[in-house]
Formats: C-alpha cells, structure tokens, sequence
C-alpha cells in the first residue's frame, strides 16, 4: 500500500499524522485498523498491546480504556478502514453498557492465555531437562568405549530405544531448541544434537522402526574414533593440513574400534565410515560410486553438517539456524543428497528452532519449537520489556490469529538487550518434545 511522504492534516479529520502513523480519537476507530496501545502490560486486557482491530465490540474494549487518542499504524492498517477517517467523526458516544461484561471478558481470556503460556514454558522446561539428562548419558557411553566398548554400544542401543519411543505412533514431531553456552557444549551434545535432527527427519520420511533404530545408533557413534585423539586437537579452530588428516582419521580409528563388536549392524558401521563422505566423490573417504553410501547415512550426513555450521569449533562461525539451512541448498546440494535435504527443510520449516524473527506486531521472537504439522506457526518466546524475563511470554502460533512470523533475523539486527532477555546463548541443543 503506498503513503505520500507527505499528508495534510486535512485529509485526516480530526488527526495528528506522521509518515507512518496517525493518531485518533476513538470514536474514529474502525475495523482494520491497526493499533499501538502505547500502554505497559498491566494497563490493558490485551494480550498484545499492537494489533489490528477486528470488530466493533473490540473497538468498544479499546474505547473502555479511557485513552483520549490512539495511536494507528498506517502501513499494517486495511486500506478501507483508513478511508472512514475521511468523514466527519460519528456523533454517538461509545455504549459504554454493553463493555463492562465484555472487558471483564477479556481480561479472563488474557489470564487464561497467560496460563496457556506457564505451560509451553513448564513443558519446554521438561525437554531442556531430557536433553540434559540424556546428553550425560551418551557422554559417559562414550567414556566407556575404551575400557567396555560391548556396554557402551548396548547403553547407546537403550538411548535410542528411549527417544524413537518418544517419536511413536504420532503423526507429528515436535523439534525444540535448547540454548547452550560455549563451556558446556561438547562432542557429546553434538552426537545427540545429529542423533534428535537424524531421527526426526527419519520419522518424517516413515522410516522402519528397524531403520529409525540403526540410523539413532549410527549418530550417536559417528564420531566414536575421536576418543583416540588428543582434545586439545579437536578443540583448535584453524588447523594445519597434517592437523585435518589427523582429525580425520577419526573415522577409521571409529571402525576399527567397531570391527571387534559383533552387535553391531552394517547399517551403523556404514554411518561410521561414510558421514564425512560426499556424494560427488569428495570428502573423507572418497566414494566412487554415491550408490556405495546408504540412506540412513545420507540422513546423518545432512544432520551432522547442519549441527556443524550451527556449532562449529570456533563459535564465532556459528551460522543461524535460517542461514544454515539456505547453505545447506546453496553449497551442499551436489555433496549431499538434494531430495533428503529438501525435506529436512520441509520437516524442519523455513524458521528453524532457534531463528530469531521478527512478529507482525514488530516484536522480537526466537522460535522455540517446530511441529511438521504447522511448520510456519511455531511456538515462540517474545521480547517484551515491559514483562519480566522470567515471565515471557511463550506463544504457539498455530492457536493464535492475531500474530505471524514476518521475517527472520541475523546476528547483529537485533540488540544485545533481546539476546540477553531471550536467553539466546552460542550454541544450539535439539530435543523432541511431546507432539
């Protein structure tokens, strides 16, 4: 819709104008109009204090407010509703009658949705809690691998029987992000971080339970052969030729210490030896023949280089959940397999949990969790400085009309102020949660 950069007063009735907004007395408001309350959070019944009218009996709740003019956003406001401010102002006052039980109402909506709110935030408490507890289990398997390699195979078999359980018969996986500081991320969040994003897309392409099964234990053991390096190896950033070639041994070291474990199946050896593979003949070993690296590998492949670009050694790389998945299009379609990455994409949706975005209301949210039944209405967590951080409000978009995803942000459009509210950390954890 366009705007004159400049507007008379007079073409407005009764108005303060600017380029973008115009201020109004109420009993000018029209259905379509898009408002900005201009109040703090205990002032109003709304749930939001930006939105756009929807009904006479709305524009009534406002009226209620006892505000003497209103702020209108021009540009999110319906051209009709903008053309009543043209007329002469109605003469009939507001029926104040018929809004007390209305607002009282809608305060008890507004509490009710707040209730709604506690109990996203208790539920993704629980999953942070998972991840956690499960995160420490793989890292003591892991430990064990040296000196109990057949327990430590058998504690990653229960592991994965525990979260395809979680997957069961739904029709639907729910992916939620978990925020991690650099000092605590390890190889252990990373094998569980490929294991959650492996299985999902798994569940999503209606994988056999056999395969969900050696796909999960695959991931959690693609990296087993890095025991066998020095630490100090893997946690450099910038590596000399003769340092990557070590590093990449991992994978023989990792068959190797497999070739000695007879319950171990040939589709995880495979994930072993393959998930540095590319398809086009590159990558660690090279394959000549891209029918040589199976599905289930080519699954983890995409999960393993997803996790790296959002973790990787030096966080200072670390790409956006968004920009990370544009890259897997733009530079590993031909290394990857490009059918499997489309429908990561798809599982996953096109805000990813973690993506910060930007709300129509021009709040700032960071997506919490995707369903595959409603990608593009995911659960998010608001900025709102005029509530308490420990207080934020948690919205799944899919049970609410009045907000939508307008865009995703980068590092660096958004201030410090917002990360720190949000509690947006380096790095990135992923955890199914209940559907």
């Amino acid at each position: 819709m366009h705007y004159p950069s400049v507007v008379s007063c007079g073409e407005f009735r009764g108005s303060v104008l600017s380029k973008d907004f115009v201020y109004i007395e109420t009993n000018r408001l029209s259905p379509g109009m898009f408002i900005d309350l201009e109040l703090g959070w205990t002032e109003h019944p709304f749930l939001f204090p930006r939105f756009r009218l929807k009904s006479r009996q709305e524009i009534r709740q406002v009226q209620a407010l006892g505000l003497q003019k209103i702020k209108v956003i021009l540009k999110k406001s319906k051209a009709d509703a903008l053309e009543t401010l043209k007329k002469p102002a109605p003469l009939k006052p507001p029926e104040e009658s018929a809004v007390t039980g209305a607002d009282r109402d809608l305060w008890e909506e507004k509490k009710a949705s707040l209730n709604r709110a506690e109990e996203y935030k208790r539920e993704h408490r629980r999953t942070v809690q998972q991840y956690r507890e499960t995160q420490k289990r793989i890292g003591n398997l892991t430990r064990n691998l040296k000196l109990a390699p057949a327990n430590a195979v058998r504690d990653a078999d229960e592991v994965i029987r525990e979260i395809t359980g979680m997957l069961g018969s739904a029709d639907s996986v729910v992916v939620s992000m978990i925020n991690l500081t650099s000092d605590e991320f390890t190889s252990h969040h990373h094998a569980l971080n490929v294991t959650v994003l492996a299985l999902a897309l798994g569940k999503h392409l209606n994988l056999s339970e056999q395969e969900l099964h050696d796909l999960g234990v695959g991931c959690i053991l693609h990296d087993i052969g890095k025991v066998m390096l020095p630490q100090q190896l893997l946690m450099k950033s910038k590596l000399t030729a003769a340092e990557k070639k070590a590093v990449l041994d991992h994978v023989g070291h990792g068959l190797k210490m497999l070739s000695r474990l007879e319950m171990v199946s040939d589709a995880v050896r495979e994930i072993v030896a393959h998930h540095h593979a590319f398809l086009d003949g590159t990558g660690h070993p090279s394959v000549k023949d891209a029918d040589d690296v199976s599905d289930l590998c080519r699954i983890a492949q995409i999960a393993n280089h997803y996790d790296n670009m959002c973790n990787p050694v030096d966080v200072r790389r670390a790409l956006s959940p968004k920009v990370a998945m544009a890259t897997l299009f733009s530079k590993f379609e031909t290394k990857l397999d490009s059918k499997l990455i489309h429908h990561f994409v798809r599982h996953l949706g096109v805000y990813p949990p973690g993506t910060v975005v930007m709300m129509s209301d021009d709040s700032t949210a960071v997506v919490t969790s995707v369903s595959s039944r409603s990608l593009l209405e995911p659960r998010v967590l608001i900025y709102n400085p005029d509530i308490p951080a420990k207080q934020a409000l948690m919205i799944d978009l899919a049970e609410n009309d009045d907000l939508t995803i307008r865009h995703a942000l980068k590092p660096g459009e958004y201030p410090k102020e917002v990360q720190e509210y949000l509690g947006l950390e380096d790095r990135l954890g992923y955890f199914l949660s209940k559907p």
